[in-house]
C-alpha cells in the first residue's frame, strides 16, 4: 500500500536495482537516475512520509548537502521523518591523519586505483614499522592492520572520496533545523536509554543535561562513536504518555536467529550489557512459539517483575 522512489547517480546501481526490482515482480518502486540536483530541480516528485539519506550526507560536497535538505524540505510532509546517516567527527578524529597520507600517496602513483590503494597502505605500514615503539605509530600500525580486512572497494568509496567530511552532531542539527526541521532522537533505540546509551559512571552526569544535539555529541565523546544515523521531523507532534505506551506494546518481535545463538549480552560502544538471565530466557521461549508484540512479551511472570 506504499510507493518508493529510489534513486542513484551510478548507471550501474541502478540497472542492478531495476534488474532485482523486475526479477521480484515489485509494481511499487521506482528507481531514479538523477543527481541531487537534477532532484533538487524536478517538479513533478509527490510529496514523502519518510526521505531516508544512508552513507550519504557526509560523502558528498557541501553543494549536494543543500540539495539534499532542499528536496527534503520540498518533499517532507508535515509530520514525515527524515532518516540521515554520517560519519560522526569524533571517532573519526584519529584516522583523519591517515586518511589524508592514504590520498596523498595515491595521488602520487599511477596505475588501477585499487592497486595503488594497496600500496599506499603498505607504505603507511612500513612507517609505522619504523616507528615501532613510538605509541601514536604503533596506534597507526593497528590501523593499517584493521583496513586491511576490509573490502577494497569500500575502503577507496571511504578513503579516497574528495568530498570526505565527518561532522559533528551540533553541525547536523544545524543544518536540518535551517531546512526546517527538528531532532526526534537517535535511530538506534538502545541510543535513547541511558542504561544502554552510556557507561554507568557517567549515566548520573549526561542525566543533568536535556536531549539535544550537544547531549548527543557528549555521547559520541565518551564512547567514540564514529557513524551515527538520527531522525528528523517537520511538525512532528510528540505522543501523549498513554498513546506511547499503547503503541510501543504494539510493536511486535520474532526470532531472527535460533535461540542457543542468542546470549543474554547486548554488545554497545562501550562494552558487553548483561541482560536478566531469566527475562531473556523467558522472552526466547516466548518467541520460540511465534511472533508476538512486546505488551505480552513484558507481561510475562519472568519479565514483569524488572519493571518497564
Amino acid at each position: 500500500q506504499a510507493r518508493f522512489l529510489a534513486n542513484d547517480f551510478m548507471p550501474s546501481h541502478v540497472e542492478s536495482a531495476c534488474g532485482l526490482r523486475d526479477a521480484a515482480g515489485i509494481t511499487n518502486l521506482t528507481i531514479l537516475p538523477d543527481s541531487f540536483a537534477d532532484l533538487a530541480a524536478r517538479g513533478d516528485l509527490p510529496p514523502c512520509d519518510f526521505i531516508v539519506a544512508h552513507g550519504i550526507f557526509s560523502w558528498v560536497s557541501a553543494e549536494n548537502q543543500a540539495h539534499i535538505l532542499t528536496i527534503v524540505r520540498r518533499l517532507l510532509k508535515p509530520g514525515g521523518l527524515f532518516y540521515v546517516s554520517y560519519n560522526s567527527a569524533v571517532g573519526w578524529a584519529g584516522m583523519g591523519a591517515l586518511r589524508q597520507f592514504l590520498v596523498a600517496q595515491v595521488e602520487q602513483d599511477q596505475g588501477p586505483l585499487i592497486g595503488r590503494l594497496g600500496r599506499a597502505l603498505d607504505r603507511a605500514a612500513l612507517f609505522a614499522q619504523a616507528g615501532q615503539g613510538i605509541p601514536t605509530l604503533d596506534g597507526l600500525a593497528h590501523l593499517v592492520q584493521a583496513l586491511r580486512q576490509e573490502d577494497p572497494a569500500y575502503l577507496v568509496h571511504e578513503y579516497l572520496n574528495a568530498n570526505w567530511q565527518p561532522l559533528y552532531p551540533t553541525q547536523v542539527t544545524a543544518m536540518m533545523m535551517g531546512a526546517g526541521l527538528s531532532p526526534v532522537g537517535p535511530v538506534q533505540l538502545a541510543d535513547t536509554m541511558d542504561a544502554t546509551a552510556w557507561p554507568p559512571t557517567l549515566r548520573p552526569f549526561m542525566a543533568d543535561h536535556a536531549a539535544g544535539p550537544l547531549r548527543e555529541l557528549m555521547g559520541d565523546i565518551a564512547v567514540n562513536r564514529s557513524f551515527r544515523g538520527d531522525l528528523y521531523g517537520r511538525d512532528v507532534q510528540r505522543l501523549a504518555d498513554g498513546d506511547l505506551a499503547r503503541q510501543r506494546d504494539a510493536a511486535r518481535f520474532t526470532l531472527a536467529a535460533p535461540a542457543g545463538q542468542c546470549q543474554p549480552l547486548a554488545a554497545r560502544p562501550f562494552h558487553m550489557v548483561p541482560l536478566d538471565p531469566a527475562a531473556h530466557a523467558a522472552i526466547l521461549d516466548r518467541l520460540g512459539a511465534g511472533t508476538t508484540d512486546l505488551g505480552t512479551l513484558r507481561a510475562l511472570p519472568a519479565v514483569r517483575v524488572l519493571g518497564p
